[in-house]
């Protein structure tokens, strides 16, 4: 699942950015947008998976006595 989110947001890089490098100039629009999406992407893995993340922290800084 992982993998094919990453595909899809290289698919949306080379449809946005790659034709306003090639003509020379970057739209800030489509550029904020795209970082918009990286953001949601980055927020939406946070919320699917925030209790492996919590129990891999939570592994990882446990008191070792």
């Amino acid at each position: 699942m992982y993998k094919y989110i990453m595909y899809m947001q290289f698919f949306v890089i080379y449809i946005i950015c790659l034709p306003q490098l090639l003509f020379g100039y970057i739209d800030t629009g489509s550029f904020y947008a795209f970082l918009q999406l990286i953001l949601a992407t980055a927020v939406g893995a946070i919320v699917m998976f925030k209790n492996y993340i919590y129990l891999f922290l939570k592994k990882l800084f446990k008191n070792k006595k």
